[in-house]
């Protein structure tokens, strides 16, 4: 697990600037703020860290080899560094540490984006890319294996484990509930298309990240991950 992060901190902002061509703009000096369209998103994913550490560890015990373990603080490049040059630094710097692993790697490999939602299901949501209306619609037969009916998709083996998940062989679709598809890291470290690494994002809800439930919910995760990858990665 890298531990070495930049000494800065995200600066203390709370909106963005709309200029003229109705564009929010994230800076300190963009001019007089719209907390209203351009309003920041300040709330952390409470445990995020603590889960991710613990899954660290737990995978290093079902695998006995650690995997690679990059954590970062600032979410969006814009919203989260307001043009601030250091926190900028910073994150160019952590996408750097997962090109290097992702440039590294010789091997079939996954990448797990770690998060928490606040949506009102209590259930993971494992993110592929796939709009959440178009795993409601007949169109979600696409990729069923990776993205949810099957009881060997990621999905299905967390249902097994006794936890909600979506697309899982219960929940193909979050049936019009919020959802996160996955996102930027899925999108630029994951092989939607081609490559040898595959990204799956998990939001997890609190009370799987907040103890009492948390001990189990990432021993269960290990247990998936590893499953996950004899059945579909086989190195």
């Amino acid at each position: 697990m890298r531990r070495n992060t930049p000494d800065v901190r995200p600066p203390s902002f709370s909106s963005g600037y709309l200029n003229l061509n109705g564009e929010c703009i994230w800076r300190h000096d963009c001019g007089t703020k719209d907390p209203e369209r351009c309003d920041a998103a300040t709330g952390q994913d409470l445990y995020t860290q603590d889960m991710t550490r613990e899954l660290h560890e737990a995978l290093c015990t079902e695998f006995g080899r650690c995997p690679t373990t990059i954590i970062n603080l600032l979410h969006r490049v814009n919203e989260a560094t307001f043009g601030v040059p250091e926190v900028v630094e910073a994150w160019n710097y952590y996408h750097g540490l997962l090109e290097e692993a992702r440039q590294n790697q010789t091997t079939q490999a996954l990448v797990l984006d770690i998060h928490g939602h606040g949506h009102a299901v209590d259930w993971a949501e494992l993110g592929y890319l796939v709009a959440g209306y178009n795993l409601d619609s007949d169109v979600s037969t696409i990729q069923e294996l990776l993205t949810g009916a099957a009881p060997v998709s990621f999905g299905g083996l967390l249902e097994s484990e006794g936890y909600l998940a979506v697309p899982s062989p219960t929940n193909p679709g979050p049936d019009g509930e919020s959802y996160f598809s996955g996102g930027y890291i899925t999108q630029q470290y994951g092989s939607r298309d081609e490559g040898i690494v595959d990204a799956i994002q998990i939001e997890s809800p609190l009370i799987f990240r907040e103890e009492p439930q948390r001990s189990q919910y990432v021993a269960a995760l290990a247990r998936v991950v590893k499953e996950y990858l004899i059945r579909h990665h086989h190195n």
